[in-house]
């Protein structure tokens, strides 16, 4: 219907007065019984109505004028596309109406919660254009058109998780617990974070971190929710903001580097079978083999050291006292890494042929990275227990970069391999997953031990607040990019252990110590739901491969017919 775009952009128009007339750029007005949401931004932030809708009056304007350019034109169905437009504008009057002029707060979080499904399917269409190249990308195009349906819809999804939550409080007639509001704020950060990795959609991480910002920095009434757990609010708001700044810098350089073959290094790239005629075991492959022994001798010393300071370490744990330091249960997991690293260095002695190296171009430098993970464990428990805080810290960090190089060949290994083998994956990549993943929690935890030795004092909650958003974001490049589970248990499992801990402190810290638990519960939860996210995603991908291929080997071969030929 060509009289579409038209009559959207009239719609628009009504929308933008009816917003107008009744204030809707401001902040919105709350129940009485609690006259302030702790989760809403300040009022500056809600100036972002004026950029949305900026950017949709180019939206429409666009379809209108320059249809070449407007992202309905490669639509399968365009007519119901801009249908679900007209239909958004209706809700978004509606919702102005109910909220700034007759004030009926749940009735408006319905209108609303419809006015985020109505522009649910422009944003799939969006997403799943991008994701699988639908249409060439144009600069022209997702700036006059696509830009402004992400906005919106980003904004939108925001507005409801804060009109959710004023309805709550609206029908309890008392502020929410807590627990609730970081809820809410982790929930908006998993939505965000859905959007950016498997929508390819940065927008929605913006407007994330532009609410999460606003949170922070708001100045909250005399008479608001406690002073202590507002703080703890905004600290796990300040939590998510470079969270997913991060995250949005790394998948904006994931897509770049999509568009150009990846060079890895020889150390790290695995041989296949399947390349080069290669098979594992052999003897060119297996050269140097002497350092498996070598590697098992080492892990003994290793093993040795680890069980003699094993009560003094656990004593300097909570001498050296921090905010992120997990609780004493927490450290059991070093027996599980250590009967998996029996593990590896058995197979690696026993069975050479199925050995985590057997498949590497040059074994003997993986071999020596590993060597080298059982030094540097060895003097960082060494330089700990005798109090050198800061050459504990580096050989920490050491060991970090020497799995590392183990981590990024495990996983190159498995991306290579045809099938998936249960023996390979827990005595080969099992190991470096688990053993990766809590060293990066603990380097972060000494990092925050040697800056408080040296500043003779706790570290402002920015601090340990930033050490846990790098643990969090190296546990979201492990889901979503590496494909390992393992890494995200391992970081859910430190930062639970960090959020119920419950130690004896000074009391001019217990506030503080309150607000960095909540946000390490509040990271806990996030990775928890990405995790899902990311099983969910998977299996729908393998079952629509499997239907594919059970498409394809079910299609009639005629005889005499040449496929694919001139002819």
């Amino acid at each position: 219907m060509r009289a579409l775009p038209w009559l959207n952009l009239g719609l628009f128009a009504l929308v933008v007065a009816v917003n107008a007339n009744h204030h809707a750029y401001s902040p919105p007005t709350w129940p009485n019984s609690t006259p302030d949401l702790p989760i809403a931004p300040a009022a500056y932030a809600y100036a972002v109505w004026l950029v949305v809708y900026l950017f949709t009056a180019a939206h429409l304007f666009t379809d209108c004028a320059f249809p070449q350019h407007s992202i309905y034109t490669e639509a399968e169905k365009p007519t119901f596309l801009r249908v679900c437009f007209a239909l958004s504008c209706g809700f978004n009057a509606g919702w102005a109406m109910l909220t700034n002029w007759l004030q009926w707060m749940n009735l408006a979080t319905v209108v609303l919660f419809f006015l985020m499904m109505s522009l649910l399917p422009i944003y799939l269409f969006l997403s799943r254009e991008s994701v699988e190249g639908v249409t060439p990308p144009s600069w022209k195009r997702y700036f006059a058109s696509a830009v402004a349906i992400r906005l919106y819809f980003s904004w939108v999804c925001v507005a409801t998780v804060l009109c959710f939550a004023a309805s709550l409080q609206d029908i309890l007639g008392a502020y929410l617990s807590f627990s609730t509001y970081v809820m809410l704020l982790a929930y908006l950060l998993v939505l965000a974070l859905t959007g950016v990795v498997y929508g390819n959609d940065p927008v929605f991480g913006l407007v994330a971190i532009w609410t999460l910002f606003g949170v922070v920095n708001k100045q909250n009434p005399e008479n608001t929710l406690n002073h202590h757990t507002v703080d703890m609010i905004q600290a796990a708001a300040a939590l998510g903001s470079p969270l997913m700044l991060g995250m949005i810098i790394i998948s904006v350089i994931r897509w770049s580097l999509t568009e150009r073959p990846v060079r890895y290094s020889e150390v790290l790239k695995p041989l296949s079978s399947f390349e080069d005629g290669l098979l594992y075991g052999t003897n060119d492959k297996m050269e140097g083999s002497w350092l498996a022994f070598l590697n098992a001798a080492l892990l003994v010393v290793q093993a040795g050291v680890n069980i003699a300071y094993l009560g003094k370490a656990n004593h300097l744990a909570r001498e050296y006292e921090t905010l992120i330091t997990p609780a004493s249960f927490a450290f059991a997991i070093w027996v599980v890494i250590y009967a998996l690293e029996l593990g590896l260095v058995g197979m690696d002695l026993f069975h050479p042929q199925s050995s985590f190296y057997a498949d590497a171009t040059q074994p003997s430098q993986l071999r020596g990275c590993f060597a080298l993970t059982c030094i540097f464990n060895t003097l960082w428990l060494v330089l700990f227990v005798k109090h050198h805080l800061v050459g504990a810290t580096v050989m920490m960090f050491l060991l970090w970069l020497a799995l590392l190089v183990l981590y990024v060949y495990s996983v190159n290994d498995r991306n290579n391999r045809a099938g998936f083998e249960w023996k390979l994956y827990i005595f080969n990549e099992l190991p470096i997953a688990m053993y990766f993943g809590w060293v990066t929690a603990l380097a972060f935890t000494h990092l925050a031990i040697a800056l408080q030795e040296s500043h003779h004092g706790f570290l402002m909650i920015s601090t340990y607040v930033t050490h846990l958003s790098i643990v969090a974001v190296f546990a979201l490049l492990a889901i979503l990019y590496a494909q390992d589970a393992i890494f995200g248990l391992v970081a859910i499992w430190y930062f639970l252990a960090v959020s119920t801990k419950h130690v004896t402190l000074p009391s001019n810290v217990m506030a503080a110590d309150m607000a960095v638990r909540a946000c390490a519960g509040e990271a806990a939860g996030i990775i928890s739901a990405i995790l899902i996210i990311s099983f969910l995603s998977m299996f729908m991908m393998d079952s629509k491969a499997r239907g594919e291929e059970e498409i394809v080997a079910g299609m009639p071969v005629v005889q005499g017919t040449n496929y694919g030929t001139n002819a």
